[in-house]
């Protein structure tokens, strides 16, 4: 096996710090693609409610819950 001796320890520095940022990059770019879905707009239908009394969270969520779910 073939060792390496590092001679410029500044260019050696300089090439890491440019091979992390081409990482970097590279995951970035990347990421948003896999965390949007299939990427269609979808709009969302939004209601107004205004609050009774002993009105819960959880009471409002389930009367605007989706049939799907």
């Amino acid at each position: 096996m073939k060792k390496y001796k590092v001679v410029n320890k500044f260019r050696f520095s300089i090439f890491i710090l440019f091979l992390f940022l081409v990482l970097l990059i590279s995951v970035l770019s990347i990421k948003p693609k896999l965390s949007y879905g299939n990427g269609l707009n979808t709009e969302y239908e939004t209601y107004n409610y205004e609050i009774k009394e002993n009105d819960s969270l959880w009471n409002i969520a389930s009367n605007f819950k989706p049939d799907s779910m």
